[in-house]
């Protein structure tokens, strides 16, 4: 969850769990009121040490999509003018983007650890997950079906495999297992808890669905990618865990390639 200010704890939050501060009467990333809540007034350096921290966060999100957002254009300028298969491509670039995600995620450990130690599907919680699941498969099937109306074609996941003579698994390893596992970290993880920490959750959610769309490149796909982190984002602050944003993720990705390979793709 979000980490406590350096000098400014109040505890924690008895619904998201996230660190209190003393100058703030609810909390800063479910926005629940706290009972008895007092404030303080804030000294000009704290101001500003706290206004340093929020800067420092924000430019730790915008750098990693930047990062992350090179790293994909690079990939498309190397299959746009090489003769590389673009599976070689893809498991090359996996490998780098593990390696940059995981790196940021080092550094965030103490705000990613508490988002993957709870599983998100217990209690109350137990029917969000699959309630997402089949909205967004239901948005999607809507979307596929005006996609096919206009006769805008949608490029094949499994083809490019296919020609290269690539076993299946390495398709699902690289576009529905991957994926799942480093975007999340990267977006619901890092990404979204640190824009958390400087905006209100409701604008969190907005922009990390939009970077996230941004950073496939692909137009044909911004609105669904963008309804797609919305979805993850939001699943994300009512579980308060990655895991059930990983598995929605991942199995919608194994459910389009499974789509394509039962539909001769």
């Amino acid at each position: 969850m979000v980490a406590a200010h350096d000098g400014d704890p109040r505890g924690t939050c008895p619904t998201c769990g996230a660190a209190l501060l003393t100058d703030k009467p609810f909390c800063t990333t479910c926005e629940r009121l706290m009972t008895g809540a007092t404030t303080r007034r804030s000294r000009p350096g704290q101001r500003q040490r706290r206004t340093r921290r929020a800067l420092g966060d924000l430019k730790g999100a915008l750098e990693l999509w930047v990062v992350l957002l090179i790293t994909s254009a690079a990939a498309s300028l190397v299959a746009a003018f090489s003769e590389l298969e673009w599976p070689l491509i893809d498991a090359v670039v996996s490998c780098l983007v593990a390696a940059i995600v995981l790196f940021w995620c080092w550094g965030d450990r103490s705000r990613i650890r508490p988002l993957l130690a709870e599983p998100g599907f217990r209690g109350n919680n137990w029917w969000i997950t699959p309630l997402v699941l089949l909205g967004f498969g239901l948005f999607m099937t809507a979307y596929m079906s005006l996609l096919e109306l206009t006769r805008v074609g949608v490029e094949s996941y499994v083809t490019p495999f296919r020609d290269a003579g690539w076993p299946m698994w390495t398709a699902f390893l690289l576009i529905s297992v991957h994926p799942a596992i480093f975007e999340e970290f990267a977006f619901r993880g890092v990404i979204q808890e640190r824009l958390g920490l400087v905006m209100q959750p409701r604008d969190t959610l907005i922009v990390q669905a939009a970077m996230f769309s941004v950073l496939h490149m692909l137009p044909l796909i911004f609105v669904s990618h963008f309804v797609l982190g919305l979805a993850l984002g939001w699943l994300r602050l009512r579980t308060g865990s990655l895991l059930p944003c990983m598995l929605v993720h991942g199995l919608w990705n194994a459910w389009v390639l499974m789509g394509e390979l039962t539909g001769g793709a």
